[in-house]
């Protein structure tokens, strides 16, 4: 049988102190690869164009971060909207069990870091106790948190000229996060 390679990409597993990595490979048969490509050919013909506008564009929604539950139950991630009047993304977030059912909305207030575009570095806290996310506080980005069942988010940091990236410590107890480079 034929194989063509669509991608791949490399994955990394840490179990009890061990660290494995592997790359894995996305394999399709040949005629699977007809068959899509023959629906990818056949459906293109088949739409109806329509006018792509400014308003149009303005009403795309997109996922701009993703993040697994550390027990595996639950989904954080977060919907961004581009906005007009404040010349920015605004960006949502929200929680969803992994099993389906309604998206629970988790932040009203909170202005989540979303320049030059919408980049949360959304996380668990190692216990799933809470999820944090970069957002602004008095226009800095700072790593701020809160409780996974909702509520109102509180700054963990509160470093001059803002943060850019961070991650939980193993225990949960600290943050590591790299500081906004000087201009």
């Amino acid at each position: 049988m034929l194989r063509l390679e669509l991608y791949s990409y490399d994955c990394e597993m840490r179990l009890g102190g061990r660290e494995e990595k592997w790359r894995r490979n996305l394999m399709i048969n040949k005629k699977l690869w007809w068959v899509l490509l023959a629906i990818l050919l056949l459906g293109a013909t088949r739409l109806d164009a329509q006018e792509v506008t400014v308003d149009v564009l303005m009403r795309l929604r997109s996922v701009s971060d993703v993040q697994i539950s550390p027990d595996g139950k639950q989904i954080a991630y977060v919907v961004s909207t581009p906005s007009f009047e404040s010349a920015a993304h605004e960006a949502i977030l929200y929680r969803i069990p992994v099993a389906g059912g309604t998206p629970l909305r988790l932040t009203h207030r909170t202005r989540i870091f979303n320049r030059p575009l919408p980049w949360p570095w959304l996380r668990w806290s190692p216990d799933g106790s809470l999820i944090s996310f970069i957002g602004y506080v008095d226009e800095t980005p700072q790593v701020m948190a809160m409780s996974s069942t909702g509520g109102e988010s509180w700054a963990l940091t509160s470093v001059k000229g803002g943060v850019t990236r961070y991650e939980w410590s193993p225990d949960g107890k600290q943050i590591a996060f790299r500081k906004k480079r000087a201009m």
